[in-house]
């Protein structure tokens, strides 16, 4: 039974951040929030974080499948569908996080899985 094996860890930014080239169709990705706000503080502005998750060809950069990424706070992740093109040589997995507030200090990290073989 394939396994899921971590292919890259990305902090978001505004920018496109790539994965490592992928092989199949399923994606699981997981989130984790670093320096996250004290929730209790009264001066704290809520705030929102939502991205951007596609499958894309990396040189030259073309998206493909892009969909709303939200982070969830669950440790097995959510499972994406990408299907294989073979058109696509150099295929990965293309994520752009922001936040509605700019000046937070959070630091939004997404691993991506893939199975192996």
């Amino acid at each position: 039974m394939p396994e899921w094996v971590e292919n890259s860890l990305i902090v978001t930014s505004k920018a496109w951040q790539f994965s490592q080239a992928i092989q199949g169709d399923y994606i699981r990705v997981v989130h984790a929030f670093m320096n996250p706000p004290d929730l209790f503080n009264p001066n704290w502005i809520p705030y929102g974080f939502k991205g951007l998750i596609a499958q894309a060809e990396y040189n030259p950069f073309i998206l493909m499948g892009v969909t709303t990424l939200f982070p969830i706070f669950d440790s097995e992740g959510v499972i994406f569908f990408f299907p294989v093109t073979p058109a696509i040589e150099d295929r990965r997995i293309a994520i752009k996080g922001q936040t509605k507030y700019e000046r937070t200090p959070i630091e939004w990290r997404v691993t991506i899985y893939e199975l192996g073989v």
